[in-house]
């Protein structure tokens, strides 16, 4: 027996085999019925109606096909089953061959279950940078949409996970990332905390530290100097001015916030 693998639900399923006579040649199977049976997961539940057989394939003695559609909406097949075609009344050679089970295979739904798939299941170095080529998959293989929410989180990718060694020359490239990220990673840098702990800031953050650099600052006419934002109207920090007669101008200036 022969187990072709796991299908979605509403595959159709199909194999080539071999009927051999007694002295191992290539034989003709003949059958009086050319609807083999499926049985369901092991027992004696089975059907007929969504299965073909087709004997001499091709014109040729001995190839045989099965064919399986699992669109049935009874539903017989259904996903986490397992399926076992089996041959009805047949003789190869005029020896019976009723009962022989010709193939097996499973069905999903075509995704994976939770934990299927982990760190142990990879041997070191198993993914290389050799080991997935754009090139080999169809366009919209990976989305978001194929990773649960909170599937790959930083608590569960290990430290030192990605370093350089793991990233070949020009892996990424200008192209590699859509226009909107560039954004998303000026937007993270801009509103990083000055202090370092990683966590944004809505004062203290690199964007409101390099703004007296650029843009409008209103010492005016009193305490307060002002730190306009990039459009020179709006107020993007103010500090509070000390002034002394005995040291020039300013004193000092005290950011709020």
């Amino acid at each position: 027996m022969t187990y072709l693998g796991a299908y979605t639900v509403g595959s159709t399923v199909t194999h080539l085999f071999t009927s051999r006579g007694s002295t191992g040649v290539p034989t003709a199977l003949v059958a009086s019925s050319l609807t083999p049976s499926v049985y369901k997961d092991g027992g004696t539940l089975q059907e007929s109606q969504f299965a073909s057989l087709t004997t001499n394939f091709d014109s040729v003695a001995g190839l045989n096909m099965v064919v399986v559609d699992s669109t049935d909406s009874t539903p017989f097949y259904v996903k986490g089953s397992d399926y076992y075609i089996v041959l009805g009344t047949a003789t190869v050679d005029a020896f019976a061959v009723t009962g022989e089970v010709v193939a097996a295979f499973s069905l999903n739904d075509g995704t994976l279950a939770a934990n299927s798939i982990t760190s142990s299941t990879f041997s070191t170095d198993a993914l290389s940078e050799h080991s997935v080529v754009v090139g080999g998959m169809e366009a919209a293989v990976i989305t978001a949409a194929a990773f649960a929410a909170d599937s790959i989180t930083s608590a569960k990718i290990a430290d030192d996970a990605l370093g350089p060694e793991h990233i070949a020359d020009n892996a990424l490239v200008s192209t590699s990332f859509a226009p909107s990220a560039y954004s998303e990673i000026a937007k993270s840098i801009l509103t990083a905390s000055l202090a370092g702990s990683g966590v944004p800031s809505a004062t203290r953050n690199v964007a409101n530290a390099l703004r007296p650099l650029r843009n409008k600052v209103d010492l005016g006419a009193g305490s307060t100097m002002t730190v306009y934002a990039e459009n020179d109207s709006t107020s993007g920090w103010t500090g509070s001015i000390t002034t002394a007669a005995t040291q020039g101008p300013l004193a000092s200036i005290d950011p709020q916030g």
